[in-house]
């Protein structure tokens, strides 16, 4: 997953909000499911875009990065880890 921590400044929000993009693509939904999450880095600073293709370029290129950072040893550990597989 990416996650944006911030007020999100290109919709002009006034407080500080939580975004997560679940990268997996899951058989079914799990609304209503608990989620667990780990922040294990930081991509970039939350900036304005011009335009919501701008935005959504961005995201796409942070998707990237963090399928390229998953790769790393120090990262790999977290694709199985009993913290999201267990109980």
């Amino acid at each position: 997953m990416v996650m944006s921590v911030g007020w999100n400044p290109f919709y002009n929000n006034k407080t500080k909000a939580v975004e997560v993009h679940i990268m997996h693509k899951f058989d079914s939904d799990f609304y209503g499911k608990e989620v667990r999450i780990v922040i294990l880095d930081y991509l970039r600073q939350e900036k304005n875009f011009e335009s919501l293709d701008a935005l959504m370029e961005a995201i796409q290129g942070d998707i990237r990065q963090a399928n390229e950072t998953l790769q790393l040893p120090e990262f790999n550990q977290y694709k199985t880890h009993q913290f999201f597989t267990g109980p």
